[in-house]
């Protein structure tokens, strides 16, 4: 039987402005999928559709502007004929947004069954399973959500959440896909395409930019990596022939100009990437490309580098996390940091941009292990690395990263819905790392690297001169400034 399903984006926190807008391609998939079996689907998107209402919101961690639709103006889109409502929650800091966002739909909607799915509840779980919620799906979403829409009984659906009888009932992960070509293209027809193209997930464009996926699952086991999770250990990739099929569609019915392909692990099956980029450069479509998710450095050689940049690459952002060998044992990322530097040398003299990523504060780390780090960025940086990154250590709950701070008592606070800006949460205090040690080390290398070496200096001087009580004023009149 036909039924109709309404999908949710809920708005985001952001620190002061937008930043991004999410392609949402894990609810785009869903309904492609569902549409594919027959049920009508709509979609709302709080964020695109409310991207210049705000809300500054304060908890007792954390300071934030919620940017989107209010609740009240979601509730008033919601089709009173709707069958299902399904929400996703792609990050922790989503917590206390769908809370409340279910909260008042069940107030209004008490007979309409609301599903949750996306990174929170596959990391948090029971965590977040609130009384407003009727369902969570834990893992990728499509088959669980499909056979809920179809009324099988939950207690038969992997990876579904629910309650019976009063208890908690938990199925598990969800049931993955191992085909991801029988999966329909996400449901784009259904998005404000013209919003998302100008306003990706990197930030505002100027070409017409939209995220692909060509894979799913990592076989790798990083400390402080949630994508298990969600995906799973087992690889899964889509074959090059479906791939050229969806760029084709972006760019004849979306005019795409630029792609950003956010794998976890798009390079992994170089055979396969191989072929895909001689593919790329048969049809020549005319669109540039990058991988924006961090490739797995060990992954490429040079004859894949050569094909990538006949085939239109801009740029390849790649995860190295640490430069010192024995921080990287504790993370447990398997990478090459001799290879790296050679890597980026080919990138260099082919003409392809690099950015690198690197974690700081991670448990262990000391003012030693952090100049080895800062100085073999360097060693990257003349080897021809355009831009770094350098992020502050954040972790999800569901993490072994996280359970092992917690044993040794190094978490400041648990996790908590009162923490609604992940990235900008410190976590940890250990004999060698304070929060303001972890946040200073950060900045003194993206400031050291990314900028040329005299506004490197002025900027920490002026960081000395002005005081704490100025700095601090300046950005609570930011955060409160429409």
């Amino acid at each position: 039987m036909k039924k109709k399903v309404l999908l949710i984006a809920p708005p985001h926190y952001f620190k002061l402005r937008l930043d991004y807008l999410s392609s949402n391609l894990g609810l785009g998939y869903i309904a492609a999928f569902l549409e594919k079996h027959g049920h009508e689907v709509r979609f709302i998107d709080a964020l695109v559709e409310g991207m210049n209402t705000s809300e500054v919101v304060s908890t007792r961690l954390q300071k934030a502007k919620r940017i989107g639709l209010s609740y009240k103006d979601i509730i008033a889109r919601i089709p009173r004929d709707t069958d299902f409502i399904g929400i996703t929650a792609p990050f922790s800091g989503h917590d206390k947004i769908v809370r409340e966002l279910t909260e008042n739909i069940k107030n209004a909607y008490e007979c309409i069954p609301i599903v949750v799915g996306g990174g929170l509840p596959s990391i948090l779980r029971k965590t977040v399973f609130y009384e407003s919620v009727d369902f969570l799906i834990c893992g990728e979403g499509e088959i669980p959500m499909l056979s809920l829409v179809e009324g099988k009984p939950p207690e038969d659906i992997q990876g579904v959440i629910f309650r019976k009888d009063g208890i908690i009932m938990d199925n598990g992960q969800a049931e993955q896909i191992r085909d991801l070509d029988t999966i329909p293209f996400p449901a784009r027809h259904l998005m404000n395409m013209d919003k998302y193209l100008y306003f990706s997930n990197r930030g505002r464009t100027k070409k017409r930019t939209t995220s692909i996926i060509t894979s799913r699952g990592c076989p790798f086991d990083c400390t402080f990596c949630s994508v298990h999770s969600i995906c799973g250990y087992r690889y899964r990739k889509r074959t090059p022939e479906n791939l050229i099929s969806e760029i084709k569609q972006l760019v004849d019915e979306y005019g795409v100009e630029h792609l950003l392909f956010d794998d976890d692990n798009m390079t992994l099956d170089s055979h396969r990437m191989i072929k895909f980029l001689d593919m790329l450069i048969d049809n020549n479509f005319g669109c540039t490309w990058e991988a924006s998710s961090g490739v797995k450095v060990d992954t490429l050689n040079q004859l894949m580098l050569e094909k990538m940049k006949k085939s239109k690459v801009k740029k390849l952002c790649i995860a190295v996390e640490s430069g010192d060998e024995k921080i990287l044992k504790l993370m447990n990322k398997k990478v090459n940091l001799e290879k790296a530097v050679k890597t980026i040398e080919i990138c260099h003299q082919l003409g392809i941009s690099t950015e690198v990523f690197f974690i700081t504060g991670f448990p262990g780390e000391t003012d030693e292990s952090f100049k080895c780090t800062l100085k073999y960025a360097q060693r990257l940086k003349r080897a021809g690395v355009g831009g770094f990154n350098f992020f502050p250590l954040r972790m999800d709950p569901n993490t072994r990263l996280y359970r092992e701070c917690k044993e040794k008592g190094y978490l400041l606070h648990e996790y908590s819905e009162d923490i609604l800006l992940p990235g900008e949460f410190r976590y940890i205090q250990t004999e060698d790392l304070t929060p303001t040690i972890i946040e200073r080390r950060a900045q003194r290398a993206m400031a050291k690297l990314n900028l040329p070496v005299l506004i490197y200096y002025i900027k920490m001087i002026l960081y000395k001169i002005i005081p704490s009580k100025v700095r601090n004023y300046l950005s609570t009149y930011l955060m409160n400034a429409d």
